[in-house]
């Protein structure tokens, strides 16, 4: 990449920089939702849910109705997560949380 792209390139880091991300709070939320019911389901939760700052990665197993939610502590909230979940009109069970302090 040339130079001047370099200077006006946005970095995937939101604004910190590599040392900052580093000493950022991290967490994951896992849990079970309900119904879902395919592909559709799987991406709106992903869509939805990445749409909350804070919110670093989402993985959703249709098949199973697991639900992976990494992200920074001081941008997001499991709660935060939960509601959006609920609002989507999805039954969320088994739900935990893991810090993880950086």
């Amino acid at each position: 990449m040339p130079a001047s792209a370099r200077a006006t390139h946005k970095s995937p880091l939101f604004g910190y920089t590599k040392a900052e991300v580093i000493r950022l709070s991290k967490a994951s939320f896992y849990c079970t939702v309900n119904p879902i019911r395919g592909k559709h389901d799987k991406d709106r939760i992903k869509r939805e849910l990445d749409t909350i700052p804070g919110v670093i990665s989402v993985s959703v197993n249709n098949s199973s109705g697991k639900v992976a939610v990494d992200f920074d502590t001081t941008g997001a909230q499991s709660g935060r997560i939960l509601k959006q979940l609920e609002r989507l009109g999805y039954e969320v069970a088994d739900s935990r949380l893991e810090n993880h302090i950086m």
